[in-house]
């Protein structure tokens, strides 16, 4: 006879979800932050301060207005945003939803399990951990914009507002079967639209023996975003920094160089663990986005788990140019980033596996574009934008090399580089301006100064005769005795200018000391 009782089984079903190899996640939730990626309770800023948002531009509508896709994460005044120690939960929701094949939204379960799921040592402190992080979930609501799409009518969805955590009850263990209000003795639901994502979503699946071994700090975001892109055949990934951060959901403001400190250790960590082989920054030519991280996939990197035959496959040569860059010749890594930049403005997606028919066309546009990947950006985008113009449906990057879109986009392209360089000149000959008056005043400033008191009152005086002989005696009179003197001593300060260099001068003698060795500006 078997005596193992319903609580038994619930706890022994979960041990065995403990020691899993993976869990699955739907891929929407991998672009874009469900946490603050802070330890403590994070300020986002004073006119909201626990609202988390991230918006990108993903295209344009026919009448060339642009389309955004936003993500909104809004906590509660009272307890704030999910931060990073709340990603364990996250993952153990995963995994215990998973297990029961996502048929409910009520899961039997107690802080033991989650603790056994994550690898996350049992006690107090810990529990006390998964408490606040129950709430936080509850008390906070998530906004999708244009963020997902419908499956069986493709169609983007406007707006979709959700909670992860509907309602719960936690327990260390469980005590009885059933507690004396019905309910489970401990347990959690989530809401209805967060589990119809699992259920209908395109999932990814998540390492949990990797997981355990992340440290409670930026690698564990760092993996959240990076495993998403790092699958198939992907040979590099690179993003810019400033937008890494914003998907990480990293608050604060940071310079470029801020941002390399900031996610040098956890990136050297996800080295050592071998999530990745390497990784380096670059600049580029952004100028909203002016460093890039370049990632390459390590052992335990979703790239390494294609097929043998795919592996065994012919592969191109990597052929570092002087600076240590690999060109698009060398690897599909540029290729396949212009085909996932394609599909982003397109559909909202990134797309992680190019095939070679697309990988061909990104190198024919990026050969057109002179191997320069923001020109190339340009021209899908122009492309885009007049096809949607014309309604001509364009289904895969291929179709930007039709119609003498990128001749066009090109052409217009270094139209508006010559409007931005003459721009950027007029901008720098006005601070130039300033610049020089700022330097006149001060060296008419600095002579006058140096003058005696009875020099300065001679001057003041020649200035305040040859005032007179211009204006008249009459209109020497409308003026007060201080405006009389302050007029005065500005004609007889103007006057030790003479003598200085015009702007033209100026700016010439400027250009020349910045030119020439040993000389100071």
């Amino acid at each position: 006879m078997n005596t193992t009782s319903r609580a038994d089984k619930h706890h022994h079903t979960h041990e065995e979800a403990g020691t899993a190899s993976t869990t699955r996640l739907e891929i929407g939730f991998a672009e874009f932050p469900v946490v603050a990626a802070s330890l403590k309770r994070p300020v986002i800023s004073k006119k909201s301060p626990d609202t988390l948002e991230f918006m990108e531009c993903i295209g344009h509508d026919p009448s060339g207005e642009p389309i955004h896709r936003g993500w909104q994460v809004v906590g509660s005044s009272e307890y704030g945003l999910p931060r990073l120690p709340d990603l364990d939960l996250f993952v153990a929701i995963l995994k215990l939803l998973e297990q029961q094949n996502y048929d409910k939204k009520l899961v039997l379960c107690n802080a033991k399990d989650i603790c056994d799921i994550v690898g996350l040592s049992r006690g107090g402190e810990t529990y006390r951990r998964l408490r606040d992080a129950f709430i936080r979930f509850q008390t906070t609501s998530y906004v999708a914009k244009n963020i997902f799409i419908e499956p069986k009518t493709s169609q983007r969805v406007l707006s979709e507002g959700f909670s992860i955590i509907a309602d719960h009850r936690l327990l260390p263990d469980h005590k009885k079967d059933e507690a004396t209000d019905g309910l489970p003795p401990s347990y959690f639901a989530v809401s209805a639209a967060f589990l119809n994502r699992l259920r209908t979503g395109k999932l990814k699946p998540i390492d949990l023996t990797l997981w355990r071994q992340l440290p409670l700090g930026l690698e564990k975001p760092l993996y959240h975003v990076l495993d998403k892109s790092l699958w198939g055949e992907t040979e590099a990934y690179e993003i810019g920094l400033c937008r890494l951060t914003r998907k990480l959901g990293v608050t604060g403001n940071y310079y470029p160089s801020q941002l390399q400190r900031l996610y040098r250790k956890p990136l050297s960590n996800l080295v050592q663990l071998g999530f990745l082989r390497d990784f380096r920054f670059e600049k580029t030519k952004l100028q909203d986005d002016r460093v890039k991280v370049i990632v390459f996939p390590g052992s335990r990197a979703r790239t390494h788990t294609r097929k043998r035959s795919e592996a065994s496959a012919p592969q191109e040569t990597e052929k570092p140019t002087a600076g240590g860059r690999i060109t698009r010749n060398s690897a599909p890594s540029e290729a396949d980033a212009l085909v996932s930049y394609f599909s982003l403005n397109q559909f909202g997606i990134e797309k992680t596996r190019a095939t070679s028919r697309e990988r061909e066309a990104a190198r024919q546009i990026l050969s057109l574009a002179g191997d320069d990947q923001e020109k190339a950006h340009f021209v899908i985008r122009y492309a885009l934008q007049d096809a949607k113009r014309t309604n001509f449906e364009m289904r895969s990057i291929a179709g930007v090399l039709t119609n003498s879109y990128a001749e066009r986009a090109l052409a217009q392209y270094d139209q508006e580089q010559k409007r931005e360089a003459h721009a950027r000149t007029q901008a720098e000959e006005a601070r130039f301006e300033v610049e020089y008056r700022q330097w006149y005043e001060d060296e008419l400033d600095r002579r006058w100064q140096a003058m005696g008191r009875e020099v300065q009152e001679a001057g003041i005086k020649a200035a305040d005769q040859h005032l007179e002989e211009r204006i008249g005696a009459q209109g020497m009179n409308r003026m007060s005795p201080t405006a009389r003197r302050n007029t005065a001593e500005r004609l007889a300060r103007g006057k030790l200018g003479d003598n200085l260099p015009s702007f033209q001068d100026w700016l010439g003698q400027r250009q020349e000391a910045k030119n020439t060795p040993g000389l100071a500006v």
